[in-house]
C-alpha cells in the first residue's frame, strides 16, 4: 500500500487557484493502475501523430524522431509504469514516488540505489540515481497549454535529494535526461557529465553535494 508522506498547496495554471497535492511512497499496484489507465491513451495518440509526422518528412534521421516526441511531449509513451514499479516494489534497493491530486495521478518518479557516483571529488560515492521519472499529460505544455499543474518534475527532483540526504549520502543525486529536460537540470545546478553511448545515448547529469543542498535551499 502506498505511504502517504504529507500534502500541500501547489497553484494551478489551467485552474487559476491552488490545489491541495499529496505526497506517496512505495507506490502500490492501485496507483500504477490509475496512472496507466489515464496517461497510456493520451500519450499513444500524441505518439502516433508524432509518427505521422515523422513519416511525411524526407529521409528523417534519428535525431528527427527525438525532435518530434520532444515536440509532442512523448518521448516516455512506452513505458508501462505497473510493470516499472512492479519490478521494484518491496526492494530496499529501490524507492517509488507518486503525486496525487484532484483524484489523479500527476506524476511519478522510480529510483535506485545501488548507484555510485561519476562526478569528480565524489567519484564511487553512494547516491540517488532517478531512473525514471514523469508527469502526466495534462501537464505537459506540449499536450496542454497551460498545464494543470507546473513544476512536478522539480518537486520530484527534490524528493530524490531529500532521500539522498535521508541516506545520508549527502543530496548526491544523478540520472540521465531526456532531450527536453536537460536545460533544467542544468539550470538546476547539476554538473552536465556528457552523452553516454551506454545509455541511449542520453546526457548524464549529477548533483554535487553542495549544489544539491542549495537546490533544496
Amino acid at each position: 500500500m502506498s505511504v502517504k508522506l504529507g500534502s500541500y498547496q501547489l497553484h494551478s495554471p489551467a485552474i487559476g487557484s491552488a490545489v491541495t497535492i499529496e505526497f506517496f511512497r512505495d507506490v502500490d499496484e492501485e496507483h500504477a493502475m490509475r496512472a496507466h489507465s489515464s496517461w497510456r491513451p493520451i500519450l499513444i495518440e500524441r505518439h502516433n501523430l508524432a509518427m505521422l509526422r515523422h513519416r511525411q518528412l524526407n529521409k528523417p534521421t534519428p535525431a528527427d524522431w527525438l525532435a518530434l516526441q520532444q515536440e509532442y511531449g512523448v518521448p516516455d509513451a512506452k513505458w508501462q509504469w505497473p510493470d516499472l514499479l512492479a519490478e521494484v516494489r518491496g526492494k530496499t534497493t529501490h524507492a517509488s514516488f507518486c503525486i496525487e491530486a484532484k483524484g489523479e495521478v500527476q506524476a511519478m518518479m522510480r529510483v535506485d540505489l545501488t548507484k555510485r557516483c561519476r562526478l569528480s571529488g565524489q567519484a564511487e560515492q553512494h547516491l540517488v540515481y532517478v531512473d525514471r521519472i514523469a508527469v502526466a499529460p495534462w501537464n505537459r505544455r506540449q499536450i496542454q497549454d497551460p498545464p494543470l499543474l507546473a513544476g512536478l518534475g522539480k518537486i520530484l527532483l527534490g524528493v530524490a535529494v531529500s532521500l539522498s540526504v535521508d541516506e545520508g549520502w549527502d543530496g548526491r543525486t544523478g540520472l540521465h535526461s531526456l532531450v527536453q529536460a536537460e536545460g533544467f537540470y542544468r539550470r538546476s545546478g547539476m554538473s552536465d557529465l556528457g552523452v553516454d553511448q551506454d545509455h541511449e545515448g542520453l546526457r548524464y547529469f549529477e548533483f554535487s553535494a553542495p549544489y544539491a543542498h542549495k537546490f533544496l535551499g
